[in-house]
């Protein structure tokens, strides 16, 4: 029950003194410890709601025997919902999240994950800024700096990439100052971050 004597031992460990880097120290061993973070894919329920707090387009569904509709994935009791909108219950299935039966989560990849996040009209729709407020409210912008950050900030939760920033600036800047082209630059920005491979990943 020393709590000083606890701390001392937990910071001398070597699990405590790892880094999160995987550097030339790595070892096997240390897996069951949980010493890294691993990078993983994002669950279907996650996807769904990264899309939506992305561009803040909320969708409304019903759930059998609920009083009141919910927005997120993640408040849904099981992986059989949302049973009143088959078409978007379809796109989180296909990030392979089970049936809580006979079928496990799993973490694997498919093209039709892919395909479904380019094409999907539950993807397409939310890229749209007549119905994203967040991306309206990027589209108004004047500073093509400014909204090549906002987009990596809203969509990646991170600050472009000097070569990031230099190629979304340039596409920006080609659209020019009307405001309907400005508006389909923004779309194809925040398309193509939808599209990106750390879109869907936990790092």
């Amino acid at each position: 029950y020393d709590m000083r004597e606890f701390m001392r031992i937990l910071v001398e460990s070597s699990a405590y003194q790892l880094s999160s880097d995987y550097g030339e120290g790595w070892k096997l061993e240390y897996v069951p410890t949980f010493a890294r973070h691993y990078v993983r894919r994002l669950e279907g329920e996650e996807v769904h709601d990264t899309l939506q707090t992305a561009t803040g387009i909320l969708g409304r569904y019903t759930i059998g025997g609920w009083a009141d509709p919910v927005s997120w994935a993640m408040q849904m009791p099981e992986p059989v919902e949302p049973a009143s909108n088959g078409a978007v219950r379809d796109f989180m299935n296909l990030f392979l999240r089970g049936n809580r039966d006979i079928q496990s989560r799993s973490q694997d990849g498919s093209i039709l994950q892919q395909l479904n996040l380019m094409n999907n009209t539950f993807v397409t729709a939310k890229a749209k800024v007549a119905a994203s407020t967040v991306l309206r409210s990027i589209a108004l912008m004047t500073d093509q700096k400014a909204m090549a950050d906002e987009l990596f900030l809203r969509l990646l939760s991170r600050m472009p990439t000097e070569s990031e920033k230099a190629k979304t600036v340039a596409h920006l800047v080609k659209a020019g100052t009307a405001q309907a082209a400005k508006n389909t630059a923004v779309e194809d920005m925040a398309w193509v971050l939808m599209n990106k491979q750390e879109f869907i990943f936990s790092y």
